[in-house]
């Protein structure tokens, strides 16, 4: 995406018309300088995907408060982008996709004919978990240089870590429902699937937002290397059955420790999930912890991403 494209797209999320020597400014047709009409047959370009729906009905509708303060406009036209780089890297993307039929076959063999138990509901939600974090880990690092230079051009740190989130929502749903279905015919669950799925698809999606945090922190690749399997190890800490450890850590809040933890929630949402009636209020207070959990992780990321500098 050259310069001139760049500044176009936020001329037309901010709804603003440039000047007249602006890259993205327009002009009526029969003005001086005004572009010819493009002809049906010819090249549409690298943008045309993003915007003929607003050329084509004149100019941009304006945007609402909520669009304009999340940055969604921008963020569409990133995900579009984000979209285009899965359907390039082909191998990369089924790499992802298969991390889900593998950890169900780990399932299969560790749990198979057994009933549904704590440490059933611990190494699902890990599975799930691992599944967000694997899919954005390396996404701030591998394109450092260019958001930063998309800042500089105006383009909002919130918008970008949103697409990074949305496109990561779009991995962890099928690889999720694939960990359920293949689940379900290894071991006997006595919770809802469509609960199971929703449980383990918010802990994925607080995965993800993990992830963005760690690559954000990372500025080297190799950096990366080391935080990522420090804070999915520091997510033991949730184990339920923790005994001798609270009286080891008696002078570290160890419970405080915990509830900043994503796995916890997901622990306790899949639980309320267990038996022939679910406990809808823990299993709400439980998926609202893991939603606060996943907002924490990018404002933090938002805040390390927006004092970066160049070097």
């Amino acid at each position: 995406m050259s310069d001139e494209e760049l500044e176009a797209l936020l001329a037309e999320a901010r709804g603003e018309r440039g000047g007249a020597g602006s890259p993205g400014a327009r002009r009526e047709p029969g003005e001086p300088g005004a572009p010819a009409p493009a002809d049906s047959t010819s090249d549409p370009g690298p943008l045309a995907g993003s915007t003929s729906a607003s050329g084509a009905a004149g100019a941009p509708l304006p945007e609402s408060g909520i669009s304009r303060l999340l940055g969604l406009r921008v963020a569409s036209h990133l995900c579009a982008r984000e979209l285009e780089l899965l359907r390039a890297t082909p191998l990369a993307t089924c790499l992802l996709l298969l991390m889900a039929p593998l950890a169900a076959a780990s399932l299969h063999a560790i749990f198979a004919g057994s009933e549904e138990g704590v440490e059933l509901h611990f190494a699902l939600a890990l599975y799930a978990l691992c599944f967000g974090c694997f899919n954005s880990a390396s996404e701030v690092v591998s394109e450092r240089a260019l958001m930063l230079r998309e800042r500089r051009f105006g383009v909002p740190v919130r918008a970008y870590l949103l697409s990074k989130v949305l496109v990561g929502a779009l991995l962890a749903a099928p690889q999720c429902l694939v960990l359920v279905s293949l689940a379900d015919r290894s071991v006997q669950l006595d919770a809802p699937l469509l609960g199971l799925y929703i449980a383990l698809f918010c802990c994925a999606l607080s995965g993800t937002c993990l992830g963005l945090l760690v690559s954000s922190v990372a500025r080297r690749a190799r950096a990366l290397l080391v935080l990522l399997p420090g804070v999915l190890l520091a997510q033991g800490l949730a184990w339920p059955r923790l005994g001798g450890a609270d009286r080891a850590l008696e002078r570290v809040p160890l419970d405080l420790a915990r509830r900043a933890l994503p796995l916890r929630w997901a622990l306790e949402a899949l639980e309320a999930l267990r038996g022939f009636e679910v406990a809808w209020l823990p299993l709400l207070q439980s998926l609202a912890g893991l939603g606060a959990c996943g907002l924490s992780c990018v404002a933090l990321a938002a805040v390390a991403l927006w004092f970066a500098d160049e070097v």
